[in-house]
């Protein structure tokens, strides 16, 4: 099936950002990929993948996005501990080596997701031309990791959920609001050190602290964790590569960790073109968790909000009230309101605001101290549910409220 061209398949966002990153599909930072026919510019080291190569190329040279992931299927490589994969959108590579740990296993985990895809050169443009140059080109669209998790033990398993702590007030593993700046930062403390220090886990990526987010100055989103498993336990694990704005999942990578009941393993390990439904579950995937997670205590959202506008909608009343509620108790609590809009609506960040302080105004009216509230105001960088589907519009168009403490 013939592939359209890069800047008729990416988004305009993405669009000749960086087009330094040469690379073939077999690793990182490996030579373009080559073909039988020369290459524009024989004499340059990248085979025909530089600016200069590309500016000089025949005009019929024709720039082409890899096949579709139906007739290219992921390219995989390594063993369960360290390896890598390519997907039509980027490309994962594991460190998942098991360590110490007195009750049972304890592992090093680093997961790093390189995003952007494959732009191969063909003269006359069709895929029976022999390619002459390859190179990766980055997505520098803000990207984040969602990590899920679900437990089997003696047969018995916990429904996954998104692996996160009940503070934290976003499901992005590397990611954290910056209300100050208004942009998402990294977030260095998102790594357990419950573990012994494995500096030999990490993976291609050089990046040794905490977890982070891929952008444009950041380049590579990176999960930093330290799991365990009890004895006879198994945990199952997806980690997904989402971008932060439109919810949309760029492909996922599946693994496990066993404990056996006399050592620690790494189970299988599998890539993703699309998250998958969680085994042994079946049922619960990448989206349906995603909305648990959104309302899952101490969380709550308020959304449904009309285009444009800021005024509660029909509804917000109940959720809200049940928010005073659990303000009330005896222990010191605060809660943080997240106001978001979509794209389309005018003015994102300052309608985002405007709904944060609808529902905070909601809040004090109702008893709840100004001191206990925070207000935080994201714009049109964090869908809730995927751009374009069903009812994504009222879902995205949100306050969100975390209870702390």
């Amino acid at each position: 099936m013939p592939a359209k061209t890069a800047t008729a398949a990416r988004p305009a966002a993405a669009q000749g950002a960086a087009p330094a990153l040469a690379q073939s599909r077999g690793g990182p930072l490996a030579t373009p990929m080559r073909g039988a026919a020369p290459a524009p510019g024989a004499d340059c080291a990248c085979g025909g993948g530089c600016p200069r190569c590309i500016s000089a190329a025949p005009p019929g040279l024709q720039r082409q996005i890899d096949p579709a992931p139906a007739s290219r299927p992921p390219l995989l490589r390594g063993t369960p501990v360290r390896g890598d994969c390519t997907l039509a959108s980027g490309r994962f590579a594991w460190a998942i080596v098991p360590g110490s740990g007195s009750m049972g296993g304890c592992f090093r985990v680093q997961i790093v997701f390189l995003p952007g895809w494959l732009e191969v050169f063909r003269p006359g443009g069709g895929y029976l031309s022999p390619a002459v140059g390859a190179r990766i080109v980055p997505d520098m669209r803000p990207i984040a990791l969602v990590q899920t998790v679900a437990a089997v033990q003696g047969g018995f398993g916990e429904r996954p959920a998104v692996d996160v702590t009940r503070r934290d007030t976003d499901p992005y593993y590397g990611a954290r609001w910056d209300s100050a700046g208004g942009a998402w930062a990294d977030e260095p403390t998102a790594t357990q050190e419950g573990c012994a220090s494995l500096p030999e886990a990490v993976a291609s990526s050089g990046y040794a602290g905490g977890s982070r987010h891929s952008r444009a100055s950041s380049y590579g989103a990176v999960i930093n964790d330290s799991p365990m498993t009890n004895v006879g336990e198994r945990k199952d694990f997806q980690t997904t590569a989402v971008v932060m704005a439109s919810a949309e999942p760029l492909g996922s990578l599946t693994w496990s960790i066993v404990h056996d009941g006399t050592r620690a393993t790494v189970g299988a390990v599998a890539c993703h073109e699309q998250p998958q439904p969680n085994v042994p579950f079946g049922t619960p995937g990448h989206g349906e968790m995603l909305r648990d997670y959104y309302v899952s205590t101490p969380r709550s959202v308020v959304d449904g909000f009309a285009v444009d506008s800021a005024s509660l909608p029909a509804g917000a009343a109940t959720v809200l009230d049940g928010v005073v509620r659990s303000l009330a108790g005896s222990t010191p609590r605060t809660v943080v309101v997240s106001g978001a809009a979509t794209p389309d609506e005018t003015g994102p960040r300052a309608l985002s605001q405007a709904r944060a302080d609808s529902v905070a105004g909601y809040l004090t009216s109702h008893g709840v101290l100004p001191g206990a509230i925070s207000v935080e105001a994201r714009g049109a960088t964090a869908a809730r549910q995927p751009v374009g589907t069903p009812g994504a519009d009222a879902a995205n168009r949100r306050v969100e409220l975390t209870v702390v403490g």
